[in-house]
């Protein structure tokens, strides 16, 4: 079973195991049962097979063919000459065979010894929580129900289900060929419709998915008259919960490795989540790299182009790095809206790894990595529209 999609107590129920860890004793009882943590290891070659693998490289086997020529030779020119002679050559040949092959099966098996030595010199080892103390083990030693603990830097030895972190991040270049650790843990505000819960879950990497949705009629109506926008709703990475978006990040610190802010427009129940505070709350809620994303609405309207402004203005003072993009949406107004990208470290187009994007092999029907870099070249009318902002 996938383990990191169900919910923890379940988890910890499944393996018999709790936050305190497991006994030294049960510890060792499942090491028996399930084998070893480390991956099956090809059964050593016996001697005579190694032997005769020595005897099968091109320049011996030219060799023994030569032998038998020289033998074949020295034969019938005795028939011929009525005086047999010694094969001499022939032996010598086989000889020096012979001895090249013991000498290259010794060579392999001291090789094997002294790599076999290295590798328990440099044996992995991990830390582990058995009977509610900290103690080091070799990875291989890990087991079923251990609780495993994780420090920067440290290389993650088994298939492990995460139930605590903090500002976690992952570093999977060597599988992914990505430069920079991926987000984990998602927090979607609004979006009770559930359209971008679905196109999260589609990527195994993310961890947490936090919906945060005021109405719980909206979520329910989605599911009966929405299934395509809502059929992930279930998926156990989706934690739901039914709260004002801003009294919910309120609660939040450096948590988050992405805030989405999917609100309907800024007025009425969803102004305050265009506030200066809002904006603040969303910063100190995400960690040292996170990003926001958020709705900057429309600027054709002089009330929405103004709220657009204002929240511009609002985050820009906020976030260290602050950028306005734009997409063709024909259900919104004038078919033209404006999304916000706000982020402590990275620039959506400088920071962007396309290379990354491409190997996902991602089926999209409006995004690649191209539209990506053309959503943040603006109009010259709204880019003076945000630069007014930007200079008060």
């Amino acid at each position: 079973m996938k383990y990191y999609l169900e919910d923890v107590r379940e988890v910890f129920k499944r393996t018999e195991s709790s936050e305190n860890g497991l006994s030294q004793s049960e510890a060792e009882r499942r090491l028996e049962k399930y084998g070893k943590n480390k991956l099956a290891q090809a059964k050593q070659k016996s001697l005579v097979r190694r032997f005769f693998e020595q005897l099968a490289d091109p320049m011996i086997i030219i060799l023994i063919v030569a032998a038998v020529i020289s033998a074949v030779t020295t034969v019938y020119e005795g028939k011929v000459s009525g005086s047999p002679s010694f094969p001499t050559d022939t032996v010598i040949i086989l000889a020096v065979v012979l001895i090249n092959a013991v000498l290259g099966v010794l060579q392999e098996s001291k090789a094997e010894k002294a790599i076999e030595a290295l590798q328990e010199m440099s044996a992995a080892t991990s830390k582990v929580i058995r009977e509610g103390r900290i103690m080091t083990v070799k990875s291989e030693d890990l087991t079923v129900g251990d609780v495993v603990v994780l420090e920067a830097g440290d290389a993650v030895p088994a298939d492990c289900r995460i139930f605590e972190s903090a500002s976690l991040k992952i570093e999977e270049a060597a599988l992914t060929g990505e430069s920079v650790p991926v987000s984990k843990i998602i927090s979607v505000l609004g979006a009770g419709d559930g359209g971008v819960v679905r196109e999260l879950t589609r990527y195994d990497r993310v961890e947490s998915i936090d919906l945060v949705e005021m109405d719980p009629q909206v979520i329910e109506a989605c599911r009966a008259y929405l299934p395509g926008n809502a059929c992930r709703m279930d998926d156990r990475r989706v934690h739901i919960y039914y709260e004002n978006a801003l009294k919910f990040i309120r609660k939040c610190e450096d948590e988050y490795d992405l805030i989405i802010v999917d609100s309907s427009d800024p007025f009425g129940p969803s102004e305050g989540l265009f506030t200066r505070e809002f904006y603040g709350s969303c910063f100190n809620a995400l960690r040292a790299d996170g990003i926001m994303v958020n709705q900057q609405g429309s600027p054709f309207y002089a009330e929405d182009a103004t709220a657009m402004q204002r929240s511009h203005q609002r985050i820009a003072s906020t976030f260290p790095i602050s950028k306005v993009y734009q997409a063709h949406i024909p259900t919104f107004a004038a078919g033209y809206w404006l999304f916000g990208f706000a982020s402590k470290k990275y620039h959506p187009i400088n920071d962007m790894d396309a290379d990354a994007w491409n190997a996902l092999n991602m089926r999209t029907r409006y995004y690649t990595s191209r539209l990506h870099v053309g959503a943040f070249y603006l109009p010259a009318f709204l880019e003076e529209m945000l630069r007014e902002v930007e200079e008060h």
